[in-house]
């Protein structure tokens, strides 16, 4: 389903006013709730260090805090806080400045990064494009967002129809995805 349709189901289910905008900030809060318990595949990102360069972008889809973890030429870094004391034989990663820090690397390696990626805001103003939700359960995020519709508009009966509706359709999906293969990898390049 595209974003308009969804859009669609949402005034279906639940009689409304509001404006497309004010809906899709609802959609986008459902899928937030709904990406913790049905994350995206990990991803991975590669780069390559330069000598005497510590500091490298992230990802445009990885958020600071989802990183799983970090390698250099093969190799595994481990994590460590900023706030720690640095120790120069250490080969560590950081999070710092809204980047990720590398302990000096001292050649050109290839690194690189796997992280659980955020999900795409949907937007108002592109009604046409999918959400990266899996499209099998686009119903369940639609029911998410009609819940919000329904208590924004205050049809408090409806919100709990509508509630009891989207947690016997999550209680199903979950159960389906479990018995799903383990996550897969994807590759992307983005440096």
């Amino acid at each position: 389903m595209t974003t308009g349709e969804i859009l669609n189901l949402v005034d279906d289910l639940v009689k409304n006013s509001l404006s497309n905008e004010k809906k899709v900030i609802f959609l986008n809060l459902a899928q937030t709730e709904l990406y913790k318990d049905y994350p995206l595949p990990e991803k991975m990102g590669r780069f390559n260090t330069v000598v005497g360069q510590s500091f490298y972008d992230l990802p445009d889809d990885c958020p600071e805090d989802r990183i799983l973890w970090v390698t250099l030429d093969g190799k595994k870094y481990e994590y460590q806080s900023p706030e720690e004391e640095y120790q120069d034989e250490k080969r560590f990663w950081a999070i710092a400045i809204g980047e990720l820090f590398i302990s000096e690397p001292d050649s050109v390696v290839e690194g690189v990064i796997y992280y659980r990626p955020s999900p795409t805001a949907l937007s108002a103003s592109s009604l046409t494009a999918a959400p990266d939700f899996p499209p099998d359960l686009h119903e369940l995020l639609a029911l998410g967002g009609a819940i919000r519709v329904a208590e924004a508009t205050k049809q408090y009966e409806k919100k709990q129809s509508l509630k009891g509706d989207y947690l016997e359709l999550k209680d199903g999906s979950v159960k389906r995805i479990k018995k799903r293969a383990p996550h897969r990898v994807t590759v992307g390049r983005y440096m």
